[in-house]
């Protein structure tokens, strides 16, 4: 594989900073058009999907990775 150099890094830069402009533009027109209930909506047979595969779980993991943190701080 070769190695990118700082003239390729240079113009990658330079074309997401055009594309930015491009992208920030587009965002303006369409996000006032956006139905958010609509959007929710279209996204309920997949939450739901998701639930019946793989219900939620009775805890959010937190107290394990707390656990974890403390024991590698040597507590």
């Amino acid at each position: 594989m070769k190695l990118p150099t700082k003239s390729m890094g240079e113009r990658y830069i330079a074309a997401w900073r055009k594309a930015s402009v491009v992208l920030q533009e587009r965002r303006a027109q369409e996000l006032p058009m956006v139905d958010t209930t609509q959007g929710l909506l279209s996204l309920l047979p997949a939450f739901n999907a998701c639930v019946r595969e793989r219900p939620p779980a009775n805890s959010s993991g937190l107290i394990e990775q707390q656990r974890i943190f403390s024991r590698a701080r040597g507590q």
